[in-house]
């Protein structure tokens, strides 16, 4: 038996309807979760289940919230966060919601909801696109069926991690075909398409940062063959501001935005028709077109040891497998290197750095140690027989720095920007010198800790790209990876 609620007396009734009525003394009568009828108090039916009688009040329709991040209640306060941008704001707040949880998801959606029924709204939104550690959408439809809310649960994506250029760490990324299975799964178990539903699922990729375009054509696809909601992240005033010009170049609207939802004009759908047609035809002429193309220029910034040692060999294959792209090699030292990358100057980096960084794609310890020559040792001299590079090098900054904090009285006798002349200086007993442990060779000797010299550690070998990385350049940043993480022969010299 369907249960009734009446609402009367109201001091005034706003409708919202097309005629915007507001009515005096208004009331209205549900019926399950539908208004039945609207109007003057004395005009609807006397008896009802619930009767709330709104003497003195004004009585409104419920607010409709068309989007939300119902899990991001719980990291309000993080303070690196704070009076961030956008990029700032994700990049700090990613590692925490790495860390979430099917029971804070839950907790998180009946909070925001709470506080929006508190607020006057019914109707709401959420936008989950992070699902670590067991999550699920489900987590947050289970919720909101106990609170009670009409809910548009949207099934959020991201499938473009640091390593192939996004912005999302890899480890809250998935597999685009899971998060195709798994939206199609839910619209399935859940979404109700009938008048009055409380529930119906959305298909959301989270952003054109954070996925691929295969993805959210794929997207697309499935929500127009499911007929659900298709939702994203856009700049929409900028949307709407060409649709605009594009119907003055067209001279006729082409939606229609005095209807409750924006719809297709007539001109608008046989437009639509011949947009896909053109996207089609671009689809088509770019894969006839792709292996033609140049793919123009790729930058690329290395420490100069880095380079000498490591790099020429996949350099060399990569020019022979992508011929039309120019690749331009800078060899520098770390903060001239990370200088120029932040102008924008470099598309990828590899830089030695101090500490992990915030925003590298990755990043792998660089062990470091005093070295010495083996057949005539400099260690010992008064003052301290230094080989360093130039000014503003990393190695020559810490190893300095560390020196004086322990009072050590020194002297550079050779400097070098070259890695392949610092090491043969030290070999000849110019001097000592702070090295990575991989370029150690056999006419060089480590200084153990019971020399007295400070140990340094914690300089880093970090990857940096850009944002819109063409195809090649993600390949070669693919083999940049690659090559940091293989394990390096190096000769002991002890």
């Amino acid at each position: 038996m369907a249960k009734t609620l009446l609402v009367k007396n109201a001091e005034l009734l706003v409708t919202m309807d097309g005629e915007r009525r507001e009515i005096r003394r208004g009331g209205l009568f549900i019926e399950d979760n539908l208004i039945k009828q609207v109007g003057p108090s004395e005009s609807l039916p006397q008896q009802a289940d619930v009767i709330l009688d709104m003497t003195g009040k004004v009585v409104i329709p419920g607010l409709v919230n068309t989007h939300h991040h119902m899990y991001q209640s719980l990291t309000r306060v993080v303070p690196a966060a704070q009076d961030g941008e956008l990029f700032n704001w994700l990049n700090n707040l990613y590692p925490i919601w790495a860390r979430l949880t099917p029971e804070m998801i839950a907790v998180s959606t009946q909070t925001a909801m709470a506080e929006l029924i508190l607020s006057g709204c019914t109707t709401s939104s959420d936008h989950l696109y992070i699902y670590p550690n067991g999550c699920k959408l489900d987590d947050s439809i289970h919720a909101a069926a106990e609170i009670g809310m009409r809910f548009h649960a949207a099934r959020g994506s991201m499938s473009v991690g640091r390593s192939q250029g996004g912005l999302p760490p890899d480890s809250v990324v998935e597999k685009e075909s899971h998060i195709l299975k798994e939206s199609q799964r839910l619209i399935e178990d859940y979404h109700d398409p009938r008048h009055g539903s409380m529930l119906r699922m959305v298909v959301a990729p989270c952003s054109p940062f954070s996925v691929s375009r295969d993805l959210m054509r794929e997207a697309a696809v499935l929500a127009r063959q499911y007929g659900v909601s298709l939702h994203t992240h856009l700049t929409q005033s900028t949307v709407s501001q060409q649709i605009r010009r594009l119907e003055d170049s067209v001279g006729c609207k082409l939606l229609d935005r005095e209807q409750r939802r924006v719809m297709a004009t007539p001109e608008g759908e046989r437009l639509l028709a011949y947009a896909r047609r053109i996207l089609a035809l671009q689809e088509e002429a770019r894969e006839v077109l792709v292996d033609l193309q140049s793919e123009g220029v790729l930058r690329l910034g290395v420490p100069e040891d880095f380079a000498a040692e490591r790099l020429m060999p996949i350099l060399s294959r990569f020019g022979l497998e992508h011929p039309g792209v120019r690749l331009e090699v800078t060899c520098g030292l770390g903060p001239e290197l990370m200088r120029v990358y932040r102008q924008g100057e470099f598309d990828l980096l590899l830089v030695k750095q101090m500490g992990q960084g915030v925003d590298c794609l990755a990043c792998w310890p660089e062990p470091m140690c005093w070295v010495d020559s083996r057949s005539a040792p400099a260690f010992g001299r008064d003052p301290l027989a230094l080989v360093a590079f130039p000014v503003g090098g990393l190695y020559r900054n810490e190893m300095l720095h560390h020196l004086e904090m322990a009072g050590w009285h020194w002297r550079i006798n050779y400097s070098s920007a070259s890695l392949a002349s610092v090491c043969a200086a030290v070999a000849a007993g110019l001097g000592i010198s702070l090295l990575p442990t991989r370029v150690i060779g056999p006419q060089h000797k480590v200084l153990q800790a019971s020399s007295g010299l400070p140990d340094i550690q914690g300089v880093y070998l970090a990857l940096y790209a850009q944002p819109g990385l063409s195809h090649a350049g993600h390949l070669l940043l693919g083999q940049l990876r690659e090559l940091c993480e293989a394990p390096q022969p190096r000769t002991a010299a002890t």
